[in-house]
């Protein structure tokens, strides 16, 4: 049996300039600062404990500002990556809050994001984003240029007839994804993404080889509705947000 206590829990104070409305993603930089992307009040947090040290970003489409703001990754030069979900791009600040680049456009090309939902950062330096509404995985530069993707919209019967018949690859390739919202890296190198549509958790190698997906639609232990997110803790035990469980 895990075995779990808390050592802190927050809630910001009364002044709106503190509230959150909800915290939707998050990500710790080197130093130890929790980096809170506030979703409906459009703009990032920075907490150092449970004193707000900074806030940045408003509701707008300009460089700086977010339109309900997701997944956040933070690099080794404590660079943040901001998921700018509605705004279907990704923006890079440093950790004062600075503006320093944007990359991602509404569309389904090389480039372009359709509703980015969560970021990681690979020790290569690329940036991993995934696609909710263009259910893939797709990579960038440092720089912000793609570097190409892996993925389409599929179920799991689908994708089980595509093996099954040896359905050629230029009519579907897997993996498939339905919806896919989070991802996660093990201390391995594997790496684990929500497919939220088809109520699993898919685990690809660190050569991105699929491993094996688990879970089903259902009620029941080892079953999802609609997991969330996913995240890789201590023993790379595995945690799922089941949003509808």
């Amino acid at each position: 049996m895990l075995s779990i206590s808390f050592e802190n829990v927050f809630r910001s104070g009364d002044g709106e300039s503190v509230q959150l409305s909800p915290p939707s993603g998050f990500a710790f930089t080197p130093q130890g600062y929790l980096v809170l992307a506030d979703d409906f009040n459009h703009r990032i947090q920075i907490y150092d404990g449970d004193q707000l040290l900074r806030s940045f970003g408003e509701k707008g489409k300009e460089n700086g500002q977010f339109h309900y703001p997701k997944g956040i990754a933070v690099d080794a030069e404590e660079n943040i990556y901001v998921a700018d979900s509605w705004n279907h791009r990704v923006q890079k600040f440093d950790l004062l809050g600075n503006h320093q680049t944007t990359f991602g456009s509404c569309g389904e090309g090389k480039g372009e994001l359709n509703e980015p939902y969560d970021i990681i950062i690979e020790d290569s330096g690329n940036i991993l984003v995934v696609e909710r509404y263009n259910h893939r995985l797709q990579w960038f530069s440092p720089k912000g240029k793609s570097l190409g993707w892996i993925g389409q919209r599929g179920t799991v019967l689908e994708e089980h007839l595509a093996y099954f018949y040896e359905t050629s690859a230029n009519l579907f390739s897997p993996p498939a994804f339905e919806f896919p919202t989070s991802i996660d890296r093990d201390s391995q190198g594997n790496y684990y993404v929500t497919d939220s549509g088809n109520h699993r958790v898919v685990k690809f190698n660190k050569n991105w080889q699929r491993v094996l997906s688990f879970g089903e639609q259902g009620e029941e232990v080892g079953q999802f509705q609609y997991p969330l997110c996913v995240s890789v803790g201590q023993n790379d035990f595995l945690y799922v947000a089941d949003l509808n469980n």
